[in-house]
């Protein structure tokens, strides 16, 4: 699935998987072997979402929940799976049947954080939603007592949407009072310095190291287009992309354009192997502390980002497939042109 919506929804799309208040009670007793199908359906879910195949896993859990209605557990990751696959509509629904199954705190607090998710995606280019968006965060923490911390983080992103700097500002502070070392603290850091990163794809900053020992930092690329591959060598689609990326940083050594790979492998040994037997010989970063893949929240893997001569993030998406290979060569093309007919307008 390509998205398009480079400014807000990657960022929730990474949230839709963290369980925000920890205890959730057990749905009302069914019969052992029913409990025990529907579990297993849960773990095929939820092995098939950490791959990025949303779509598959809306398909298994429709299934499975049109004869288990009552069963929250398979509502809340229903919603989840909906919004991983964009389908926000139906995320929308199926949080809002998850709340009216909800029996304890840490279940209602579950099913409004999708419910904010569902509606602050479901907004892209029109803030009707926005509003509903930030109340069912601000449910979350209110239900929570605070302790939702994530929550507080997704308010502010809202409310940045909204221009309520002030308030959002104070929100990410909070956030950051409360763990230093939270999960999105580079990005609520960044926040903070400049409210204007919400509302606009302005690519995060990074200076690091490649694999071949060059010091790589996105300010020096400014100019130029820049594709972000971010991938595994665990990931089997990941393998099958490389020969088109390789066919497209071949193909563009002349133009205003750098490829950079970046892995979350734990093992360099193999991630180096990999790479040479691959001949993968365009800038290599492995993101051992996983920080760029946070800045950029990256979800699924293979994911691919495309930032503009400007520094904005003009293009995501994630998966690969033959269609999508032609897809992020189209996309890099429109960028170097637009790149190419700027550098000739400066000219001029």
């Amino acid at each position: 699935m390509t998205d398009r919506r480079t400014t807000r929804w990657p960022l929730f799309r990474s949230l839709s998987s963290i369980i925000l208040v920890a205890g959730l009670s057990t749905v009302a007793a069914v019969p052992a072997h029913a409990q025990d199908d529907v579990t297993d359906v849960l773990l095929e879910a939820e092995d098939l979402m950490a791959e990025g195949s949303f779509t598959d896993a809306v398909k298994l859990l429709r299934k499975t929940a049109r004869s288990n209605p009552d069963d929250f557990e398979l509502q809340v990751t229903l919603g989840r799976a909906y919004n991983g696959a964009g389908a926000f509509k139906n995320g929308v629904t199926a949080a809002k049947a998850a709340i009216t199954l909800a029996i304890d705190d840490p279940q209602r607090a579950l099913a409004h954080n999708n419910l904010g998710i569902a509606l602050f995606a479901q907004g892209e280019g029109d803030t009707a939603d926005f509003p509903a968006a930030a109340q069912a965060f601000e449910k979350v923490l209110e239900i929570s007592g605070g302790q939702a911390n994530s929550a507080r983080a997704s308010l502010a992103e809202i409310l940045l949407q909204l221009e309520q700097d002030e308030r959002a500002v104070a929100l990410l502070k909070e956030y950051l009072e409360v763990d230093p070392q939270a999960p999105r603290a580079r990005r609520a850091r960044s926040l903070i310095e400049n409210p204007l990163r919400a509302r606009v794809a302005l690519a995060p900053e990074f200076d690091v190291a490649t694999l071949d020992g060059e010091f790589l930092a996105l300010e020096d690329l400014a100019g130029k287009v820049v594709l972000l591959d971010f991938w595994g060598t665990w990931c089997g689609p990941c393998h099958d992309a490389v020969p088109g990326l390789r066919d497209i940083s071949r193909r563009r050594s002349k133009a205003p354009f750098e490829m950079i790979s970046i892995s979350n492998d734990s093992d360099e040994q193999k991630l180096r192997a990999f790479i040479k037997d691959n001949r993968m010989d365009w800038p290599q970063v492995w993101d051992r502390q996983r920080e760029i893949i946070a800045d950029y929240q990256v979800g699924s893997y293979p994911s691919y980002l495309i930032i503009s001569h400007e520094g904005i993030i003009v293009y995501r998406s994630s998966g690969w497939s033959t269609s999508k290979d032609v897809e992020v060569r189209n996309e890099v093309n429109r960028a170097i042109r637009e790149a190419r007919k700027a550098e000739k307008s400066a000219r001029n």
